[in-house]
């Protein structure tokens, strides 16, 4: 059995158009509630969806995007995110 190291975490798959995120929440008992929402890159969506990760005590995320996508995204949900570097950073970078 893994080892539950965040008990609330977010995948996020950016897309040019839209993201998908899946928010997993896992109680003490182990087990594992999934909410996933769709929605577009257009400002208001990206901010509704940064309430969503506030609202579900959400503050893990892990980022998939392909070029410059999740830049954007994480602009306005990275106030809401800790320990999340700019998605096009990470290939850069020899420390994450």
């Amino acid at each position: 059995m893994l080892k539950i190291v965040y008990p609330i975490c977010c995948e996020m798959n950016v897309h040019k158009s839209f993201l998908v995120a899946c928010i997993a929440s896992t109680n003490t008992q182990g087990v594992t509630i999934y909410r996933i929402k769709r929605f577009s890159t257009f400002t208001g969506d990206l901010q509704r969806c940064a309430m969503w990760l506030s609202k579900n005590n959400c503050h893990d995320v892990c980022m998939e995007s392909t070029g410059k996508y999740g830049d954007t995204c994480l602009q306005y949900t990275g106030t809401y995110l800790q320990n999340c570097p700019c998605p096009s950073q990470i290939r850069k970078s020899d420390t994450w």
